[in-house]
């Protein structure tokens, strides 16, 4: 049950601080409409608040907008003393914080009075104000060179390239505010999202039953209320409406004197089932809904003065929770400090208990997510997301690329701009990625680490400097044979080596992957693609790649960006692909990666049919040339005396006929097909794989190929003329 995408109304928006019970609120909406057009915007948002026991300290450089009066005059004041120290340590804390030390002591100490644990309280509120500091700072350099543009483009001048870099990097500044804001204040993305919502329930429940922003909700109506026979206007428009249903949620909160009622009136959670799960009965979203609203304290079973809520249903796949936060007795509910956590955990063993999908836990590492304007695009275009198209053109040229000219080189061919920005000095200060526009559009620019983790400029640079050599040093003759070959010892490295070793072999696992698919046999090529598209989320964990250890992997894979692929070449390397994405799998799985073992998995989903379409014009053409059946009994017999354990599987494979041919061919070769099978290694190697025939069949295809490039070298070594230097021994005889 998740709920990555679902977004409100613009009055539905609005996430609100922890309620300060009327002091001044230091972290203001970042939303353009909480200050007037054209007002300044401080780094730190908070409002100045001075008393008689709080001296003012004027070496305070940031200018602190002054906070609107209040309708009625606050009536109380303390006067707090401190010593030296503390004073010092108030000062440099409302200093990072962006407010003077008036407005710190006052915001920390309510925040810390509406709490069990006041230094808890005060902890996290320090945690927001300087994430919010944080990413609001860069925000206020760039709006100070944005007034200089400004002014330039009012004077006359051009929009250069370089302005335009500037509107991109103020715009990534402005979602990096608002992502950090609504973090802020709901928590990380989990199972489910609440929005605090200040305004009464009206504008909510008309939301919730009416049509949606595209005619999306179907059938809105109640599954479950606070008693069961709330005003139900979904299914009954005749006799209820939605403003009888929202006047019967306000009772509680309008039955309070305004002085005490609070800021945040209602919470409002969407709960969706995960893409793929059964769709569930009405009673079903009923159970999940009070067993959320038990386990937040919200409306406990058995309290029948618990906050009043309802539980609607317009979609086949979720619902909304909208609860008041004010009692039915007058009192404020019990709801636990960390309640996000508390509630995805409820939802966890919800999931377990009706036998839903489990969404594996994140563990940082994983892309950004596209932003809900990018979201929107691509649903509007039916197109993937920008930032995603991206993220794996990129990939694939950095497969592709040794320097940095053929990075953007690469990156052109393929529809997207690149542009370097350099020092003085000529090192690379930044690069940003964009799709070429069209229709006189401007690019949209895209940061690498903005794609990715590992698409940062520092994990570029350090990429690219690993793989200098790469033009001019080792050049296989065949590098998909190769590749193959070398992915062979890949399940022995993750085991022998350390972690980190570990994490880059992967890694460059991955780059072999994005380069196949580039050059793949058409047949297998789009399932190739899928394959590395999902296999990029297994490449990344906490232990970073040093792109030292997997350099043999990441050199074969530019070599095979240069050089296409037969349909036997092809389906070696995706048949050793398999091979290796299982052992990868199980290194995941021993490590508790979930994430990176539910990709490989994916992955080698996708790598199976990639397999199955490519090695489907080769294995026919190599059963066309099939001995007699005799013969082909003969080595049925020899395998069940070899391979005792894994012969039935072989034998009854449909692939076999090709397999006794290719053994028929070896063996008048002059290979012996016993010497690949009866080695210890090798029959473990054939037991534990998913399809032993293929295995067996491509590597002694191999080792025909292999053989045949030997004797075609030794034929043109001999065949090679021998140059006459004037030093034969005719030639000196003759000179005497």
């Amino acid at each position: 049950m998740r709920d990555p995408h679902h977004r409100l109304p613009t009055d539905q928006q609005e996430v609100t601080s922890a309620d300060t019970g009327g002091a001044s609120r230091g972290v203001r909406n970042p939303s353009p409409r909480s200050a007037p057009e054209g007002a300044e915007q401080p780094a730190g948002g908070a409002a100045a608040f001075s008393g008689p026991g709080v001296p003012q300290e004027e070496s305070f450089q940031e200018r602190v907008r002054r906070r609107k009066r209040e309708p009625e005059q606050r009536q109380h004041r303390t006067h707090p003393r401190f010593s030296d120290a503390e004073w010092a340590a108030l000062t440099a804390a409302a200093k990072a914080n962006h407010c003077k030390p008036g407005t710190f002591t006052a915001l920390a100490t309510v925040l810390a009075a509406g709490h069990d644990d006041p230094r808890a309280a005060v902890a996290d509120f320090r945690t927001g104000i300087q994430r919010l500091g944080e990413a609001t700072t860069a925000l206020s350099r760039i709006g100070n060179l944005l007034n200089q543009e400004t002014r330039h483009l009012h004077q006359g001048g051009g929009l250069f390239h370089a302005h335009e870099r500037l509107l991109a990097r103020l715009e990534e500044a402005i979602d990096t505010v608002e992502d950090t804001a609504v973090a802020a204040a709901a928590g990380t993305d989990v199972i489910v999202k609440p929005i605090q919502v200040r305004d009464f329930a009206y504008k909510t429940v008309r939301y919730l039953f009416g049509p949606g922003r595209h005619n999306e909700h179907t059938d809105p109506h109640l599954v479950a209320s606070w008693n069961d026979y709330a005003p139900d206007p979904g299914r009954h428009p005749q006799r209820h409406t939605i403003g009888q249903l929202a006047a019967r949620l306000d009772i509680p909160i309008k039955a309070l004197p305004k002085h005490l009622r609070p800021e945040v009136k209602y919470l409002h959670i969407p709960v969706r089932a995960a893409p793929g799960d059964r769709h569930l009965t009405d009673d079903e979203w009923a159970h999940i809904a009070r067993r959320i609203l038990h386990t937040a304290r919200l409306a406990p079973e058995g309290d029948d003065q618990a906050c009043r809520w309802i539980a609607v249903r317009h979609a086949e796949d979720h619902i909304h929770l909208l609860a008041t936060l004010v009692r039915q007795d007058g009192r404020t509910p019990d709801v636990p400090r960390k309640y996000i956590q508390v509630m995805r955990r409820e939802v966890d063993r919800i999931e377990a208990d009706l036998g839903l999908r489990r969404l594996n836990p994140g563990d940082g590492t994983a892309a950004k997510r596209p932003g809900h304007r990018e979201h929107f695009k691509a649903h509007r275009t039916g197109r993937m997301a920008d930032s995603a198209r991206l993220r794996t053109t990129v990939r694939r040229a950095l497969a592709a690329s040794a320097t940095i000219e053929e990075l953007v080189t690469h990156l052109a061919n393929h529809g997207v701009l690149a542009n370097v920005a350099r020092k003085p000095s000529g090192d690379i200060r930044g690069i940003t990625f964009a799709h070429q526009p069209t229709d006189g559009e401007q690019p949209i620019w895209y940061s690498g680490s903005r794609l990715a983790p590992d698409l940062s400029l520092p994990k570029i640079l350090g990429r690219l400097a690993a793989a200098e050599h790469f033009p001019t040093g080792f050049r296989p003759d065949d590098p998909w044979r190769h590749a193959a070959r070398t992915l062979r010892t890949l399940p022995d490295l993750l085991d022998q080596e350390d972690e980190q070793a570990a994490a880059d072999h992967i890694h460059a696992f991955g780059a072999l992957l994005d380069a196949a698919a580039q050059t793949a046999p058409t047949p297998g090529r789009a399932e190739l693609r899928q394959a590395a598209a999902a296999f990029e989320r297994a490449t990344r964990t906490h232990k970073e790649a040093n792109y030292q250890a997997g350099r043999a992997l990441r050199e074969l894979a530019y070599q095979i960006t240069r050089t296409p692929a037969t349909g036997e070449t092809g389906a070696w390397l995706l048949c050793a692909a398999i091979a290796a994405v299982i052992a990868i799998t199980r290194w995941h799985h021993a490590r508790h990666h979930q994430q990176q073992e539910a990709a490989a998995r994916q992955a080698l989903t996708h790598l199976r049919a990639a397999y199955q379409h490519t090695a489907a014009a080769p294995l026919a053409a190599i059963t066309a040339h099939a001995p007699h059946p005799r013969i082909t009994a003969y080595w049925e017999t020899r395998i069940h005396t070899l391979l005792p354990e894994t012969a039935d599987r072989i034998t009854t494979d449909p692939t076999w006929p090709a397999l006794a041919t290719t053994l028929h061919h070896a063996h008048l070769a002059g290979i012996s097909p016993e010497s690949l099978i009866t080695t210890d290694d090798a029959a473990k190697e054939l037991t534990n794989t998913d399809n032993p025939v293929a295995l067996l069949l491509w590597r002694l295809r191999d080792q025909q190929a292999e053989q045949q490039h030997a004797r075609n070298t030794a034929a043109r070594s001999v065949r090679r003329p021998v140059p006459n230097l004037g030093l034969s021994g005719v030639s000196n005889r003759r000179r005497i």
